[in-house]
């Protein structure tokens, strides 16, 4: 596992998780999420001070994530993969371009995001036919959770361009395999 302390994720994930938390629970959800992320953090975490392109500790993410499903009241893997889908249905000129250039092409577009929010791990393209493709997460692993999130991103994504879809992890660096992959289908 890379180190927690590695400036590994964009602020702008922080800030998609405390936007769903506004959703959820209104600005007195987001000042109770900043409140316990700066106390468990231990150091303060305003409103203010995260900016979209700068980078911060996988740890602060962790916490983020973690602190904001305890305030919204779910359990920290739904909470990710609501998180996931909510990320995926506000990125406006992303989903703009899958809808135009089909499932096909998402797996592309998930490297370069992937790359563009994190500075650890890499996405893998495996397989894309006409109705099918996977893709693996190579070394990233800091839980299951992140793995929901991926998973819900992916399908949401999907959902876009395509009915009936499907996308299921096959492998897990949680259940002792190499990687993360996710496979999915569409009609």
């Amino acid at each position: 596992m890379p180190d927690e302390e590695t400036l590994d994720v964009r602020g702008q994930l922080l800030l998609n998780i405390t936007d769903y938390v506004k959703e959820l629970r209104g600005i007195n959800g987001v000042l109770k999420l900043h409140m316990n992320v700066s106390e468990r953090y231990g150091t303060s975490i305003g409103l203010d001070s995260v900016l979209p392109k700068e980078w911060y500790p996988h740890r602060l993410f962790r916490i983020f994530v973690e602190e904001a499903a305890a305030v919204v009241e779910k359990d920290v893997g739904r909470f990710a993969e609501e998180a996931g889908r909510y990320a995926a249905e506000h990125r406006g000129v992303l989903r703009a371009f899958i809808k135009i250039s089909g499932p096909q092409n998402l797996a592309k577009r998930l490297q370069y995001a992937w790359e563009k929010y994190h500075r650890v791990g890499r996405v893998e393209v495996v397989e894309i036919g006409e109705n099918h493709g996977t893709v693996r997460l190579h070394d990233y692993f800091y839980g299951p959770y992140v793995c929901r999130g991926f998973e819900s991103n992916i399908r949401r994504y999907l959902e876009y361009t395509a009915e009936n879809v499907s996308v299921e992890e096959t492998r897990c660096r949680s259940r002792g395999d190499p990687f993360c992959e996710f496979r999915a289908t569409w009609e």
